[in-house]
This record gives structure tokens, sequence and C-alpha cells, in this order.
């Protein structure tokens, strides 16, 4: 199996205002709003990160996000091992993603990144 590791995480918060302050003020993390100002949230690069605050009656977003080499592999092993798919495997600007429900219930997306073979698929 090749290497999978996280590049996301998203944290549906009661208090958006509040959450916002514990991880900008108390932790030094550098949220910010975007074009959405619903949310809060900050990427990293080198290795890439990002990392949002939703309000809970936000639609539902994904809890993690995980970066894999090969996401026909993985949807496959997930498939055959009884995952309930939210959303079978589709391109998106940042490459080829799929959705998946975790035993809990927790949303968890899977991207293989964009590259030569992805671009058009």
């Amino acid at each position: 199996m090749t290497e999978t590791r996280p590049c996301f995480a998203a944290f549906h918060v009661e208090n958006l205002e509040a959450s916002a302050r514990f991880y900008r003020d108390g932790l030094g993390i550098d949220l910010h709003t975007n074009d959405d100002p619903r949310h809060e949230e900050i990427s990293w690069r080198d290795p890439y990160f990002h990392f949002a605050l939703f309000p809970k009656e936000a639609p539902r977003e994904p809890a993690l996000g995980l970066f894999v080499e090969d996401l026909e592999a993985a949807h496959e092993r997930l498939v055959g091992m009884g995952a309930q798919v939210d959303r079978t495997p589709y391109v998106a600007p940042w490459g080829r993603e799929a959705r998946y429900l975790d035993p809990d219930g927790n949303l968890i997306s899977i991207t293989e990144r964009k590259t030569h073979r992805t671009q058009g698929q």
C-alpha cells in the first residue's frame, strides 16, 4: 500500500467566533474568512494541509481529507470492505476525489492529486 496522509480537517462548531478566536488567538493559527464568510480557514504548503471551521448548521463537509496515490485502488478497497459511498470518484479542481462514511458516519474524502494522468478525466 502506498502512502496516505491527511490533507484536510474540518470541525463543525457551535460558536464560530469563539472557536476561531480559540484557534487564532489561543493557538496562533492564522484563520481567516475566504469568499464564504460563514467559515474560517487556513492552508499550509509543503506539505499541503487545509484546516477549516464551519458552523454546526452549515452543509456537511468532510471531517477529514486524505491524499492517496491511487484513488481507484483505494475506492475498490473501501467498497470491498463494505464502506458506504457518499460520492463516487469525480474530478475536482484539485484532483480526483471520492467521499465515504466511516463506521461512525463521519464524512471522509480521499483525493488523488491532480497529475498529468488525472487531468481531463
